[in-house]
């Protein structure tokens, strides 16, 4: 169980370094592309489960590692029949050269009332839109699977995130 946690961790993270290592390549970014990917981000976000067929909803944060990685945490709520499960994920994304396509990975915590904690897996790919009208409000979509014991959820993530501090 742990050996299969860890090897989807390790594909994870060697997916989310991916177009970094590429980006390497390539010469480095221009002022406005650091400006636009540098300092923290807050975010609401909602998603569908699509195994479950339930919603969610949560909240996020990024912070920036380097101009092209960053990390984020989160944490989502699913409500179903009384019950709520909870998933923390402490993810790290990594954004290509134009800062818009990103792909991410991490460790998911997931809690369910009345049981122990569970530990898996995150993927997923995603795309920061351009900011809404002239607020510096960003939207973003993601197509996430997390790995946790046999099951294989795809959740669909939307959400909006806000820069803090000065752009």
């Amino acid at each position: 169980m742990i050996a299969r946690i860890a090897r989807a961790l390790v594909v994870s993270l060697t997916l989310a370094a991916s177009p970094s290592l590429a980006v390497a390549q390539q010469p480095r970014p221009s002022q406005a592309q650091v400006d636009r990917m540098s300092g923290p981000l807050i975010g609401l976000r909602g998603s569908y489960d699509f195994d479950n067929k339930i919603g969610g909803y949560g909240l996020q944060a990024r912070f920036p590692i380097d101009w092209n990685l960053q990390f984020a945490p989160s944490l989502d709520a699913y409500a179903k029949n009384g019950s709520t499960t909870y998933q923390g994920n402490v993810d790290l994304i990594a954004t290509g050269r134009g800062g818009w396509f990103y792909v991410g990975g991490g460790l998911a915590i997931i809690k369910a009332q009345g049981l122990d904690s569970k530990f898996g897996a995150n993927i997923y790919p995603g795309v920061d839109l351009p900011a809404l009208f002239d607020t510096p409000v960003r939207p973003f979509i993601e197509a996430r699977w997390t790995f946790w014991e046999g099951n294989t959820p795809f959740r669909l993530v939307f959400g909006l995130n806000y820069p803090l501090g000065a752009r």
